[in-house]
């Protein structure tokens, strides 16, 4: 008797889980994407309560912006889409195009070594000289997400209740390579495991190869040819008045976070039109690096991600984003989240002063973008 119950609360809970899958990847089309749109947007706002947000939206030709809260204390208006946000680990991907810009120029190859790189001026542990750009790009590398031994020396440099005040300007570039010579904690290469250093050392590989800085060379290759006119890495290039004040996630003011080394990781700035002007090009095939954003789109061999991007998510898969690419960001003060559907030609960007994760508020939005038309 006990059996037979189980199998039927087992047999309703699968029947349940299915339908819910499937109400969430047949939402019904209302013909008012804004109003979605602004709906799932209102949900986070309500528990937003400090610093400044804006959602930026693009679906077969249409853009939509929306923002909420304030740019700093001094100034309560509310931040438009030139404000300027970190942006975190989505600094990665443009990290991850300059690579393939560079490759396709015939400048490096994906599949070139640590040894070949670095190795002739650079003492390298013998596990390490294998790894290649392509690892680096897809975390399939064996770094860790940060080294343990960089993380104590941080801690040992700023105290372990200031080590998130900024935590990579104190890292240097001795630091980064004495790392390569002894990596103690250094995973199994090919499997997936997300990392700071190899991104971060990805950028410097490339400010190595071409004898530029990382924003010099990402200036060139990527912001100037897309047109993104207030993206960077130096704040002090900024406009002053849009820069916005950053805030915890217990509401705290927070210091913008700099790097001295492993820039790629997470060091650029932008606004929300500059990121929503980058979607656009991803989903086009007329931009003058088109070539490039469709090849750093395609799944790499772990099936986690292309090169930089990552590929949809298991919940996104739930929820019915099947195809998005997309990648977050997270600093001291910040949280960004940017993706894209290049089946359903839609994207979105959502940039945030308080760190706090917009991930959930991005697959929501995606949900109605993919499903919902504007509304004539």
């Amino acid at each position: 008797m006990m059996a037979s119950i189980l199998l039927v609360i087992l047999g309703s809970s699968i029947a349940g889980f299915f339908y819910l899958r499937y109400r969430l990847h047949n939402l019904k089309d209302r013909g008012d994407l804004a109003a979605a749109i602004d709906q799932e947007f209102q949900k986070v706002t309500k528990r937003h309560a400090s610093g400044g947000l804006v959602l930026g939206v693009y679906k077969s030709g249409r853009t939509l912006f929306k923002s909420y809260g304030s740019v700093s204390p001094t100034n309560p208006q509310p931040p438009n889409a030139q404000a300027i946000f970190q942006i975190g680990s989505v600094s990665k991907v443009f990290t991850g195009l300059a690579l393939q810009i560079l490759c396709d120029e015939g400048v490096i190859s994906l599949d070139d070594s640590l040894a070949k790189l670095l190795g002739q001026n650079l003492p390298l542990a013998e596990a390490v000289k294998p790894i290649t750009l392509r690892q680096l790009a897809t975390h399939t590398s064996g770094f860790p997400r940060v080294p343990n031994v960089l993380l104590k020396q941080l801690e040992a440099k700023v105290g372990k209740q200031h080590l998130l005040d900024n935590p990579f300007n104190e890292a240097t570039l001795a630091d980064i390579y004495a790392y390569l010579q002894n990596p103690s904690d250094l995973g199994k290469s090919g499997n997936f495991v997300y990392s700071n250093y190899g991104m971060g050392l990805l950028g410097h590989i490339l400010e190595q190869v071409t004898g530029q800085s990382l924003e010099t060379l990402v200036q060139a290759r990527v912001f100037q040819p897309l047109q993104m006119q207030h993206s960077g890495i130096d704040l002090n290039k900024a406009n002053p008045a849009q820069i916005m004040q950053g805030y915890t996630a217990k509401g705290e003011l927070a210091q913008a976070w700099t790097f001295q080394v492993l820039a790629g990781a997470g060091a650029f700035y932008s606004t929300a039109e500059d990121m929503l002007q980058f979607i656009q090009a991803n989903l086009s095939k007329n931009t003058p690096l088109a070539n490039s954003l469709e090849k750093i789109q395609l799944a790499q061999a772990s099936g986690k991600t292309g090169i930089a991007w990552m590929q949809a998510s298991a919940l996104d898969r739930f929820i019915g984003n099947l195809h998005t690419i997309w990648h977050d960001g997270q600093v001291g003060g910040f949280t960004a989240y940017l993706g894209f559907d290049p089946k359903q030609d839609c994207g979105l960007v959502v940039l945030s002063s308080r760190s706090i994760s917009m991930n959930m508020l991005g697959m929501m939005v995606m949900r109605q973008l993919r499903s919902q038309s504007w509304k004539n």
